[in-house]
């Protein structure tokens, strides 16, 4: 009897420990951003064959590499955290996790990522590190002309913490380009109005630019800042689309900076 106790309480301790971890990462959400990577893992499908096992080393890179870059989020951001009222809950501001044990799972989740790439083909083994970069950033945007040519693409913090993602692709844009004017800038999440780590928000480089038409997946939440970049774009003149449909794949990629 108190071997079968023992046993109960070790087993209630693991996975006690494992919901703290998936909690630390909303591992739940990676079943709304998986059909992202299933969408790549069909399109290859038209070029070579995909057998079980390259599905399954599939879904086990994406989920360690979201693991890996929501849990250096959520490291990194751990003394904001502390202070937000929404994420001062979070694992590691409440102690339910140290930094050490968070640094261990995020070492853990990149090893797993990296040698489920490397079991993949070399190509997955060198973009590795792109894919676990690139789910770290919480904003995409993309510039398109008329035409449908791509004039510029840009993420959040794309060169540095500060950068989010309009300002990343208006930045390679060539100001005297003709086709500025008839271009649309396509966001997952609606152009800032105030900002706090620089003086110019996205949506008054918007403006600036000579973009007419914005198309968005959801509206931005005031998490850190008040929203209103789409109102502001409106009373200049310029066309703003949102797409709702949208809104639950940009929100569950967002989980990190809502406290979700």
């Amino acid at each position: 009897m108190g071997r079968g106790l023992r046993t109960a309480a070790v087993e209630w301790l693991v996975l006690s420990r494992l919901r703290t971890y998936a909690s630390f990462v909303r591992f739940s959400h990676s079943v709304f951003a998986l059909p992202f990577a299933l969408v790549g893992v069909v399109y290859a499908s038209y070029v070579a064959p995909v057998t079980i096992v390259k599905l399954v080393l599939v879904i086990v890179a994406f989920t360690a590499a979201r693991f890996a870059a929501m849990g250096f989020n959520r490291i990194v951001d751990r003394a904001t955290d502390a202070l937000n009222p929404r994420t001062k809950d979070r694992e590691i501001p409440a102690g339910r996790l140290s930094v050490a044990q968070a640094t261990g799972a995020v070492v853990v989740a990149s090893a797993v990522l990296v040698a489920s790439a490397a079991l993949l083909n070399p190509l997955c083994l060198a973009l590795a590190p792109l894919a676990a970069a690139g789910l770290i950033s919480c904003d995409d945007a993309v510039v398109v002309a008329a035409d449908g040519c791509v004039l510029a693409t840009g993420y959040s913090r794309e060169g540095s913490p500060h950068d989010h993602a309009e300002e990343a692709a208006i930045a390679k844009l060539d100001p005297a380009d003709p086709r500025l004017g008839a271009a649309t800038l396509y966001s997952s999440l609606e152009p800032c109005r105030f900002r706090a780590s620089r003086p110019r928000p996205s949506a008054a480089l918007i403006i600036a630019a000579g973009l007419r038409r914005v198309v968005i997946a959801w509206l931005e939440p005031p998490v850190f800042a008040p929203g209103g970049g789409a109102e502001l774009l409106r009373e200049t003149g310029i066309a703003v689309v949102e797409v709702p449909g949208l809104a639950a794949q940009a929100r569950a990629i967002n989980a990190a900076v809502l406290g979700e």
